[in-house]
């Protein structure tokens, strides 16, 4: 009777995964940051793949981001305890099914220290999507977030509730340094389109991107990323960009227009063919421009706001003419409407340009459980 009486007052539903791997998280440099978007990978050649392919994950989901479409593991879960009950909001950059890899980024409410996110996997009662809806896995001053794709299919979604999805113009995928990056070179570029108010702020910004230089020869203007001010181009050309060359010297260049004309700070350091974090921030008074860094490699004090035109578009690798290309990769990018702090830049660069991977996966001991009441 009491086994009857507890089953009618159970309608919930209990989720046994079987695997789970730990994520080292190491201290911020400052902080404490608010939802933090962090990366990393989980590799398990016998039991990340699908059971197609020998492995432990029972069902696949497809997201779509307008006409990207990308599969992922339904019953692969990030949370910020062992036990799997807490669920943080997570992204997955790709899934590689035959291999047993998945690269992942999770958003950490409150990041004020080293801890630990969990990665667990292989329960075959869970068959949609557990991340959360688009957007989710990054904090709402995030208005653009490009992950760049597997190292072998083009993917130039915004994963950012704006959905400033690219329309590819020649880019090519290539493998990068941290599983993914889009090629660019010759005429190659790529489109989010004009009058992508998300990624028009005015009084504050950051812009930052992960470049690889294909070679230090660039054209005299080489545009890795630019928010035009019109189209067809005419001064002041664009509203902010960064650069790989600018001018015809050999520099990093944060280009903004603000205070009536167009601006620049620039940094002749670290010209090289390795990967860069490259990043700049713009309010009234005081821009920035940071690559690889905590301080900031160049500075600015112009007063006023961003300028912006409806029909100025938003590109990658070369500007909305479809001219003045980078010869360069990409492998992350990001636009957000505020300041970040110099300590989040460095965290997150360190994060873009090496993300850790996750512990050995293990069978969790008896099983584990998570309740979902009905």
């Amino acid at each position: 009777m009491r086994k009857l009486l507890a089953l009618l007052l159970f309608t919930g539903r209990i989720w046994a995964y079987s695997y789970q791997a730990s994520v080292a998280v190491p201290a911020p440099t400052s902080g404490p940051y608010s939802n933090f978007t962090f990366c990393f990978t989980v590799t398990d050649s016998t039991r990340l793949k699908s059971v197609g392919s020998g492995g432990q994950i029972q069902h696949s989901a497809t997201r779509s981001y307008g006409s990207f479409t990308q599969t992922v593991p339904a019953d692969f879960i990030v949370t910020s305890d062992a036990g799997h009950t807490s669920l943080l909001n997570w992204d997955i950059k790709y899934w590689d099914q035959s291999a047993g890899k998945v690269y992942a980024c999770a958003r950490i409410p409150t990041y004020s220290g080293a801890t630990t996110i969990y990665a667990t996997y292989g329960d075959s009662s869970i068959s949609t999507w557990q991340g959360g809806a688009a957007g989710t896995a990054y904090d709402s001053n995030t208005k653009g977030a490009w992950l760049m794709g597997d190292g072998s299919t083009v993917m130039l979604a915004d994963f950012s509730t704006t959905g400033a999805h690219a329309t590819n113009s020649g880019a090519t995928a290539t493998s990068g340094s941290f599983d993914g990056a889009e090629s660019f070179g010759g005429s190659a570029g790529a489109s989010a389109g004009a009058n992508q108010t998300p990624l028009q702020p005015t009084a504050a910004l950051t812009v930052s991107c992960a470049i690889k230089l294909n070679s230090t020869s660039q054209n005299s203007f080489a545009w890795a990323v630019t928010q035009d001010y019109t189209t067809s181009r005419s001064s002041p050309f664009s509203a902010y960009a960064l650069m790989t060359n600018d001018s015809g010297s050999s520099v990093w260049s944060f280009w903004y227009d603000a205070g009536g004309g167009t601006n620049r700070i620039t940094y002749s350091g670290a010209r090289d063919t390795n990967w860069h974090y490259v990043s700049g921030t713009f309010t009234s008074g005081a821009q920035a421009l940071y690559v690889d860094s905590a301080t900031p490699v160049a500075t600015g004090t112009v007063t006023g706001s961003l300028s912006y035109n409806s029909t100025g578009v938003f590109t990658f690798g070369r500007n909305s003419d479809g001219s003045e290309n980078i010869n360069a990769q990409l492998g992350r990018c990001r636009v957000s409407s505020v300041v970040r702090s110099a300590g989040w830049i460095a965290d997150e660069g360190a994060n873009w340009l090496n993300p850790p991977a996750a512990g050995g996966s293990s069978l969790i001991s008896g099983g584990a459980s998570q309740v979902q009441i009905f």
